[in-house]
């Protein structure tokens, strides 16, 4: 957590911006879903219903969230490639956003009280945990593109390869911890779902 912290502060501008983006887009998803009609959006509800009354396998819930993992780490990846690509990683913060704020008021509108609790267990309790990781990926990544590209340049062909490898490990390595919590979530979430059930 301490290097965590300490990325962030250095990086605080990036950091703030990916803040600012990844609060709104939140919001707007809980209003979005707090504003969705059942009878006009019967797919969506019915997804949250079945997702939760079948009580999905842990193996599921692994597969769907390596799954979102890997899409993640490649729009970061591609978007650190040059700054005009830089704006894609908002997107995916944005994305990310948005999504657990419409799965957590969907989650809460569906199941009332029960969803409540289910929503703090399933999305408020992991976010604490994996969010900050996401922001170390996010800013990470506009950090990465948005270095001065006349100095990479002037680097060797050699110095340049080495560079983009520490880069892609670093990313790595913050998308296997990330994967870690997401691991323990899923057990976490299976235990939670039979007993809400």
């Amino acid at each position: 957590m301490k290097f965590i912290n300490s990325f962030l502060l250095e990086n605080r501008k990036l950091f703030i911006s990916i803040f600012v983006i990844w609060i709104c887009a939140s919001v707007s998803g809980v209003i979005f879903g707090s504003k969705l009609n059942n009878e006009t959006y019967p797919d969506v509800f019915g997804m949250v219903t079945d997702s939760f009354a079948d009580s999905p396998t842990v193996a599921t819930m692994i597969l769907n969230q390596a799954d979102y993992l890997i899409k993640m780490f490649l729009i970061v990846i591609i978007s650190s490639a040059c700054v005009f690509f830089s704006p894609f990683i908002y997107f995916a913060a944005v994305l990310d956003a948005f999504s657990s704020g419409l799965g957590a008021a969907l989650i809460v509108r569906t199941y009332s009280l029960k969803g409540s609790l289910m929503s703090f267990f399933i999305h408020v309790l992991p976010l604490s945990v994996s969010l900050p990781l996401y922001f170390v990926m996010f800013v990470s990544g506009l950090k990465f593109s948005l270095s001065s590209r006349s100095t990479i340049m002037h680097q060797r062909v050699f110095e340049r390869r080495k560079q983009w490898a520490s880069y892609i490990w670093f990313q790595l390595t913050v998308c296997i911890c990330i994967f870690t919590v997401d691991v323990i979530k899923a057990f976490f979430c299976k235990g939670i779902i039979v007993f809400l059930n």
